[in-house]
């Protein structure tokens, strides 16, 4: 394992939006030195602590407000359905959150569905457990409730919170022994957007692991899963992995050094990091000497990193913008920005934006459109590898 980066004082939570901003700005912080696997290209946080992470009903990143993102999930859970014959099934999914893609695939099968997460608040819109036949359970799925019988089991955007992502698998996989049909299938954030593109903003606390697709496969294997396909999605932002459960010792395989462009490129991400960082603090810095009135839109990961990994408290940009209401009102962790809804901006009048995901660029044009006539859009490009770029003005 080779040191690739260091920062000693990120917040522990990006997900936990704070009631007041003297919270906000107390917000827990801790050490992450980032450290990378030459035989796979997998990137591990050695300084994190689990116990620093609890999950509970105070922790949410919740996307479907989205129309991008709901599309982007319709067009998974039908894929998936289609390919694995999902109909009349029961499905599990790990980590469901609000219940939104157990949903999606209960409603289009139509299935059965069984969801865990210890994070799962029953006041979240998206979660009605009458609805669709789904079923939410505040708790972590282990070997207790290996009763069940999926067809599917599904895991989105939670391996990579596991400080011991080999060691969930293996209980996931003898959860299913005797289940060889069962799919399982997983999304996590690709390292290689991340690290290779310079995302930085991508970089937090609670993500301990950070996979590329050969580290991906190398644990799915080690687990005892058979591999079936990988897949780059959302842009080359997210990384999925469709496998089945298979005896340990014909599924496993060693493999030989893989992390090629990964070594080489991560050897200097430390400097890259630095160069993003000085490069956006003097943007943000000329924009308060022409006195520019500055929002940022999302109140996400990535708009939480934006923030604390710039030091922008709220003093030097004031608000964020998010969709979702169950955000709207609360502050940013580490930084104390209060997050407004876009009918806000219509009395605030800023006159530039930052979009933190330039996915979603189209559709925040549109919106703010219809509370501002004259206002500039910049897309917060993660390293200086691409410039930050203004989107044009309306």
């Amino acid at each position: 394992m080779t040191p690739i980066f260091t920062w000693e004082r990120v917040p522990v939570f990006c997900n936990v939006l704070h009631e007041t901003r003297e919270q906000a700005l107390r917000a827990e912080r801790a050490a992450m030195r980032l450290v990378l696997c030459h035989q796979c290209g997998f990137i591990h946080n050695a300084a994190f602590e689990p116990q620093k992470t609890p999950y509970g009903p105070h922790y949410g990143n919740p996307l479907s407000a989205s129309p991008h993102f709901r599309k982007y999930a319709t067009h998974v859970a039908e894929e998936l359905t289609q390919k694995y014959n999902l109909h009349g099934k029961e499905i599990i999914e790990i980590g469901c959150g609000d219940g939104y893609f157990l949903r999606l695939l209960c409603d289009i099968g139509p299935n059965r569905g069984i969801g865990f997460d210890p994070s799962y608040d029953p006041r979240s819109a998206s979660a009605d457990p009458d609805a669709s036949g789904v079923r939410i359970v505040a708790d972590a799925y282990s070997q207790r409730h290996e009763q069940h019988h999926p067809a599917l089991v599904c895991c989105r955007h939670v391996l990579e919170h596991i400080h011991d992502p080999l060691g969930f698998l293996k209980e996931l996989r003898e959860t299913l022994d005797g289940r060889n049909e069962c799919i399982v299938f997983f999304e996590v954030p690709d390292a290689r957007h991340t690290f290779l593109r310079g995302a930085i903003w991508d970089i937090l606390y609670e993500h301990c692991n950070y996979f590329t697709r050969e580290s991906l496969e190398w644990v799915f294997e080690a687990a005892g899963f058979q591999v079936i396909q990988t897949r780059e999605r959302y842009e080359g932002q997210f990384l999925t992995i469709e496998a089945r459960p298979v005896p340990v010792a014909k599924s496993h395989r060693e493999r030989a050094d893989e992390s090629g462009d990964m070594q080489s490129q991560c050897a200097e991400f430390q400097d890259l990091f630095q160069r993003t960082v000085d490069s956006w603090q003097m943007r943000i810095a000329n924009w308060r000497e022409q006195r520019r009135q500055v929002v940022a839109w999302g109140a996400g990961t990535k708009g939480t990193m934006f923030l604390n990994v710039l030091g922008l408290s709220h003093d030097a940009l004031e608000y964020v913008v998010d969709i979702h209401p169950r955000k709207q009102g609360k502050f940013v962790p580490g930084t104390g920005q209060e997050i407004i809804g876009p009918p806000s901006l219509a009395r605030r009048r800023p006159d530039t934006i930052i979009v933190m995901n330039p996915l979603y660029l189209r559709e925040i044009r549109g919106i703010a459109g219809r509370y501002l006539t004259d206002v500039t859009f910049v897309v917060a490009s993660d390293s200086v590898c691409s410039a930050p770029a203004a989107c044009g003005t309306r």
